[in-house]
């Protein structure tokens, strides 16, 4: 196989990674517009978000968990391959 087709589905991977961040941006305006945000918690660590901002924030927080193997992994087969 290619290393190039190895490759891609990491770009993918990081691709849809980046883009959970447009509707957390989207959630958190209309969460602090709604006035849902409680802002002594909200700064360390973000508790104090309203329920959809929090869930799209454990989504970013799990990407970067897992998929870190998933990289490496892909790493390792492209650079094996040559």
């Amino acid at each position: 196989m290619s290393p190039h087709l190895i490759i891609w589905p990491l770009f993918v991977q990081m691709l849809l990674s980046l883009l959970i961040y447009i509707p957390l941006l989207q959630r958190k305006k209309a969460a602090t517009k709604a006035k849902q945000v409680d802002l002594k918690r909200a700064a360390p660590g973000g508790r104090g978000m309203a329920s959809p901002v929090q869930q799209v924030n454990n989504n970013i927080r799990n990407q970067f968990e897992t998929p870190i193997i998933f990289y490496m992994l892909g790493l390792i087969a492209s650079t094996s391959t040559q």
